[in-house]
């Protein structure tokens, strides 16, 4: 039975067991909510809601090879019609990728935008406005990022951020929590000069963000006793000495102690400088003393 709603007209979905309803269901930006007949051929016609406020009736087929009423399109003109002088600078590019993403058909960019439901701004559709807020990038490294990855482009969730920057603000950044401090495994492993794959490791076995942050690095160390009589206590002891001496020099800022377990830590990581220890070794060569 044909019936009417805030003026519009929908009829009642034909009697037909293969006939398939798509009230409710969401095309791209438009969903669904009602029947709204057959056209003169007898293809099945609905009444579509854009999430720009616009109702239309669309066709099966139009619903599911389009994502818009036509206000897609409509910022594309918006987009080529500007006339500000800044079509060719890099700001101007990052915010036309950023429209364009967001509203895209595009199967490889749709599931990580439109598909996710992040949207541009009404006031960013305009570039002026957009500028307007943002200004001009800092420098070349800079590119637009979202402070939330899951929030929209609007002048509180958007910052001009280095590539690094970005890097620790993705969907899948792993953040510890450590003496109130919160950052990514990467700034952790940076800032205590530690491998990221260690610590992810120890985040595999369960530990704590405390555990995981503060358990020392072991050294793998041959327990086997020396044996050999080629090695007296005297040159082991010289030996001893001659790496401290080599370890203070090649981190003079730290404690003797820090300075110690980095040089251990570069040298089992293979981040060694290896210059930088050979022209130590030219400064600090003298005869090591030899006990009969």
């Amino acid at each position: 039975m044909t019936y009417t709603k805030d003026n519009i007209v929908f009829e009642p979905l034909p009697n037909n067991s293969r006939f398939q309803d798509l009230t409710g269901m969401s095309f791209g930006l438009r969903t669904v909510i009602g029947y709204a007949g057959q056209s003169s051929s007898r293809h099945p016609y609905w009444w579509c809601q854009c999430e720009c406020g616009t109702l239309t009736k669309s066709s099966a087929c139009n619903l599911k090879n389009s994502v818009s009423c036509g206000c897609k399109n409509n910022i594309r003109i918006g987009i080529q019609a500007t006339t500000h002088g800044m079509c060719t600078t890099a700001t101007y590019k990052i915010w036309g990728c950023m429209v364009t993403r967001c509203n895209s058909e595009n199967p490889s960019a749709y599931p990580d935008y439109a598909g996710r439901g992040i949207r541009v701004c009404d006031q960013w559709l305009k570039f002026e406005n957009f500028y307007n807020d943002m200004g001009e990038r800092p420098t070349p490294n800079h590119s637009l990022d979202r402070i939330d990855v899951n929030g929209n482009y609007c002048p509180e969730n958007c910052r001009w951020a280095t590539q690094e920057e970005q890097g620790n603000n993705r969907r899948n950044s792993v953040y510890l929590t450590f003496q109130g401090k919160t950052q990514t495994i990467t700034q952790w492993a940076r800032e205590l000069n530690i491998s990221p794959s260690a610590l992810f490791g120890r985040r595999r076995k369960g530990l704590s963000d405390e555990e995981i942050l503060t358990t020392p690095i072991k050294i793998a160390i041959n327990r086997e006793p020396v044996t050999s009589h080629l090695f007296s206590s005297a040159h082991l002891v010289a030996f001893s000495q001659f790496l401290f001496d080599l370890a203070v020099a090649y981190s003079p800022a730290l404690s003797s102690e820090r300075a110690v377990e980095h040089f251990l830590q570069e040298l089992v990581g293979g981040r060694l400088r290896t210059e930088r220890v050979l022209d130590l070794l030219v400064e600090h060569s003298e005869p090591s003393p030899v006990a009969d």
